[in-house]
């Protein structure tokens, strides 16, 4: 009898025995998780993407094909079943049955270390399991245990010098995260160009800030012929280019904590997560000193991570969402150990424009685990005019929604060009303003813009729109600024020739937008 036990000690036994060893293997699986990344090192080294690429997409390539074609040994060549396993059960391959044999396909991960592929980011691959940055990380203890400066990084404590410093000492290091940052702007400036090009409306030259051999710039100079970019970089990585350089492309060395080329706009792509709040208070000052201000078109624009919150991703420890959650948070262990920078979420992004002196700004995540983010007038614009007629169209009882218009975006417009535009069909003239094609004109891009937006939605909900357009208005103004209607009055006495060029009579006004009147029957 003695030799059973109780059976509720027995199945609290069992629960505790299964409970040590799920945290025996997920300690395990947190060991070993390098070996995921050294196989897809080899793998690339190997060139086992190209290979199976060059067999073609019309069936797998079987093993044996596969082997034959890698530089490896032949004694060594039965290994290759066990690496080929762990990259498919990580998602690099996809394993298939062609006539009877096992074979390997490319997922959409493996597509993009592709050697061919335009978007690869292989370089990238490479740059980062470089044993330059994969030593640092065994100097992390060391680190947090010795020494009161914080700018001093485990890179620094592992090589005596910053990355930064250690880039232009060493060609290597400079090549290599060259190549990484180029192959990452090859991706990200397609989807910004077809995803987010509205951005760039209405401007005419713009500063690539630590935008390395231009890759991103030019992409953007191509796509918009009006656009002149100038890339802003340290002296080491712009020397060699400078023989590049286009009437649309101009390469600067220089040190953005000195000082900014002035443009439209400034872009800041994967910059400031490399540096602390206070280093970043400090470039985005020195951005908003290059720029015009927000109201005559400036632009920052970012292109960064937002770290979103922790708790949306719990409960989904299996799915996208919280793999991509966990890759920011590697990323900003990343920025520790290498640089002074950080991953940051929604509102240490907004403390950060706060400190800058910007008041607003827009974030758009359409990057993937990056955002898109602006200190823009224009979205704010759209989605609160959008906001007010949707709430309008809920209530059912609105009948009808007047539309101030503005005056600006209206003046503004040159007659000789809406009559250069007399091919085109009445809707697309309707919205062609002179605005949209000259630089510092922000406020009237958003007008206008705005109220495309609402006759879309006024059409698409069967509301009934009606603009206006008020001729002058003058008297108390809740802003500390003069109106606009009142200073082009006004420029008659001032003499403001830009003013005094867009006072213009009511037929040319209705030229180059709807018809804007008021009748007793508009109230």
């Amino acid at each position: 009898m003695n030799s059973f036990r109780n059976n509720g000690n027995s199945t609290q036994d069992h629960d505790d025995h299964e409970q040590l060893l799920a945290a025996q293997a997920h300690i395990w699986n947190h060991i070993f998780n390098f070996i995921n990344s050294m196989s897809l090192k080899c793998a690339l080294e190997l060139g086992i993407p190209n290979i199976i690429h060059k067999h073609g997409d019309n069936q797998p390539m079987t093993l044996h094909q596969l082997v034959n074609s890698l530089p490896v040994n032949q004694e060594k060549s039965q290994f290759i079943p066990r690496l080929m396993r762990i990259l498919t059960h990580s998602g690099f391959f996809r394993k298939e049955k062609t006539f009877g044999e096992e074979g390997y396909s490319l997922t959409p991960s493996s597509k993009l270390l592709v050697k061919d592929n335009p978007s690869s980011v292989t370089p990238f691959v490479m740059a980062m399991l470089d044993p330059l940055l994969m030593d640092p990380w065994h100097h992390l203890s060391q680190w947090f245990q010795y020494g009161s400066d914080v700018s001093v990084t485990p890179f620094t404590t592992c090589h005596g010098k910053g990355l930064w410093e250690l880039a232009g000492d060493e060609p290597g290091l400079n090549r290599f995260f060259n190549e990484a940052m180029t192959s990452d702007c090859r991706l990200v400036s397609k989807v910004v160009i077809k995803n987010c090009g509205d951005v760039f409306l209405g401007m005419n030259s713009m500063v690539d800030v630590g935008g390395g051999t231009g890759t991103m710039a030019k992409a953007l100079a191509d796509a918009f012929p009006n656009l002149k970019c100038t890339v802003l970089d340290l002296p080491h990585v712009v020397d060699g280019l400078k023989n590049s350089c286009t009437e649309d492309l101009v390469f600067v060395g220089g040190d953005m904590f000195d000082a900014i080329p002035p443009a439209d706009a400034v872009l800041l792509k994967w910059i400031l997560h490399d540096w602390s709040d206070e280093e970043c208070v400090q470039i985005l000052k020195k951005c908003k000193e290059a720029i015009p201000n927000k109201k005559n078109g400036g632009k920052v624009i970012i292109i960064d991570m937002v770290i979103k919150k922790e708790e949306k991703h719990k409960g989904n420890k299996n799915g996208t969402d919280h793999e991509g959650f966990e890759t920011q948070l590697f990323f900003d262990m990343l920025m520790m150990v290498l640089v002074t920078g950080k991953e940051r979420n929604e509102e240490e992004w907004a403390n950060l424009f706060h400190e800058a002196g910007f008041n607003s700004y827009t974030i758009t995540p359409l990057l993937g685990l990056r955002s898109l983010i602006e200190n823009d007038m224009i979205k704010p614009a759209i989605q609160g005019v959008a906001n007010i007629l949707r709430t309008c169209a809920k209530s059912g009882t609105a009948k009808r929604v007047v539309f101030t218009s503005s005056a600006a975006a209206v003046t503004i417009n040159e007659t000789s060009v809406v009559q250069g535009l007399s091919g085109m069909k009445e809707t697309e003239l309707m919205w062609c303003f002179f605005c949209l094609q000259k630089p510092n004109r922000g406020y009237p891009v958003s007008k206008t813009l705005a109220e495309k937006a609402a006759w879309k939605f006024a059409e698409e909900n069967n509301l009934d729109l009606i603009t206006v357009i008020p001729s002058l208005i003058a008297g108390l103004s809740l802003t500390p600024d003069i109106p606009s209607s009142v200073n082009f009055a006004m420029s008659l006495v001032t003499e403001n020739e830009f003013l005094i060029n867009g006072l213009k009579g009511m037929r040319q006004m209705l030229s180059g937008s709807h018809v804007p009147y008021s009748t007793g029957s508009c109230m």
